[in-house]
């Protein structure tokens, strides 16, 4: 995550770009996917290989409107694929250069402001970049931000992001999607969150909970007939064998759900 980086892009002014087929995407589009991409680069624009599901996931935007802006972002060089990641999502570098600060001036500009009437077409801001050809990026004043200045970066990502998606919780943009549902239940009823320290914890649950076909009906009665003999939950790998259970015993019915698992 590179704080410096977001706050470069944050500082630019987007104009709406269009893509290799003259699809449009909207500067405030474009200018927020930069800011997600940012999130999982290194200061130098380097690194950034997320999924376009997990994009999708911090933007709240759909996957087609995520594709169409990173076309766009291509296109113009804002964004340059570097092959691909161990995880086959594609490594992108961010084209630093597009939001270099000239001493003296405001920001570059890469857009007009969204929406102007008076503007109904909009001709690429930079030229289409050749994908066989070497680039160059050459290093800018430095633009190195202050402990508070870093700090205030930050709560303006945090409330962009909580604006986007208010039912987020701490670590759950590290879940693989088919994930979800059992994560959000385990948050829900537990109202634990997964920090560093428990990372581990919740992908090895979360991945039995898959493959054991478990549903949060069937961990919402083990969650049930743990709290009914007083036992706190502090790690969700507790509830693996009794939810198991409960499903191998015929679901959730009768008296399946008040069956203790020793």
């Amino acid at each position: 995550m590179s704080v410096r980086l977001m706050a470069e892009i944050f500082e630019t002014e987007f104009r709406d770009l269009q893509d290799a087929d003259g699809n449009t995407t909207k500067a405030s589009t474009a200018k927020f996917i930069c800011i997600a991409l940012a999130d999982h680069a290194n200061d130098e624009g380097e690194g950034a290989y997320p999924s376009l599901a997990k994009i999708a996931h911090k933007t709240s935007l759909s996957r087609t409107c995520v594709i169409n802006a990173m076309d766009a972002l291509k296109y113009n060089g804002i964004a340059l694929a570097a092959g691909t990641s161990k995880w086959d999502t594609v490594n992108y570098t961010i084209n630093r250069a597009c939001f270099s600060q000239i001493e003296g001036s405001k920001s570059r500009v890469l857009v007009n402001p969204v929406d102007s009437p008076q503007l109904t077409q909009l001709t690429p801001p930079v030229n289409p970049v050749d994908p066989n050809h070497t680039i160059t990026i050459h290093k800018t004043k430095d633009v190195s931000l202050s402990k508070s200045e870093m700090q205030e970066a930050g709560k303006k990502v945090d409330k962009i992001l909580a604006m986007q998606n208010p039912n987020a919780w701490q670590g759950r943009e590290h879940i693989r999607a088919d994930l979800l549902p059992l994560a959000d239940w385990y948050n829900r009823v537990t109202n634990q969150v997964m920090t560093k320290r428990v990372q581990k914890a919740w992908w090895k649950a979360l991945g039995e909970w898959k493959d054991e076909c478990l549903q949060p009906e069937h961990l919402q009665a083990a969650y049930d007939n743990r709290i009914a003999w007083r036992k706190i939950i502090t790690d969700p790998n507790e509830l693996t064998k009794d939810a198991a259970a409960i499903k191998a015993a015929g679901g959730i019915g009768n008296n399946s759900s008040k069956l203790r698992v020793l």
